[in-house]
């Protein structure tokens, strides 16, 4: 039945790459000023990590990344030093809100959430994670674009404009490869789609309409 199902469907790609989970931003300003740090001071930056267990957990973690590691990496040679602090949804904890009041520089977060607000705050990617396992990057990340063969409006990515598109987890890192992707081929996922509907990560939902032609256009992500 599956193999019937995918007789069905045109696949656009799959733009696939290896891991890079979590994201660091930074405002533009920051990084000029980091950039610029006087040899005569010691400047410390501070790194916001968002929790979803707890602040010790996260902490255990993260803190050898973005203290031992980048202190040691980076900091010295440069007299400046990071300082990794917790952040959560609540609102005086808000990246965001910290930011703005010049209480945070860096945020540490997943790929799809840096894509969703990017454009709404201003901030820009300046380094991605990698897996690594004896040496070797391990693990990748993929996403995949189709629609059904019968629908001869939609036979190249640049043909998603002013189309309905089916989202899957908006979070994973491979949701802002699917988004690059459209970008590369002039879709603004977010301005030329007619409607978005959001799956989360029901992707039988997602198939069956667009078998059902509810929706023209599926991209799976987080596979």
């Amino acid at each position: 039945k599956m193999h019937k199902t995918e007789e069905q469907l045109q696949i656009f790609g799959r733009p696939m790459k290896r891991a890079q989970w979590p994201v660091a931003v930074i405002f533009s300003a920051v990084l000029i000023q980091l950039l610029g740090a006087s040899d005569a001071q010691t400047t410390e930056y501070k790194v916001g990590i968002w929790y979803s267990t707890t602040k010790e957990g996260v902490m255990s973690m993260y803190r050898p990344l973005f203290e031992d590691y980048l202190n040691r990496a980076v900091g010295d040679s440069m007299n400046i030093r990071f300082k990794a602090v917790v952040v959560d949804l609540e609102e005086s904890m808000l990246a965001e809100t910290l930011i703005d009041n010049n209480q945070l520089d860096f945020i540490f977060s997943m790929a799809g959430r840096i894509a969703c607000v990017e454009r709404a705050f201003d901030w820009i990617v300046i380094a991605t994670g990698r897996n690594r396992l004896l040496g070797s990057e391990v693990g990748a990340q993929s996403t995949i674009i189709y629609s059904l063969k019968t629908n001869t409006a939609v036979k190249s990515l640049a043909d998603l404009k002013g189309k309905r598109l089916g989202l899957a987890l908006i979070h994973s890192p491979s949701f802002f490869m699917g988004k690059q992707a459209l970008a590369n081929s002039g879709v603004d996922l977010y301005k030329d789609t007619q409607q978005l509907v959001f799956y989360g990560s029901n992707y039988a939902d997602q198939l069956q309409d667009v078998l059902k032609e509810n929706i023209d256009v599926g991209m799976t992500s987080g596979t």
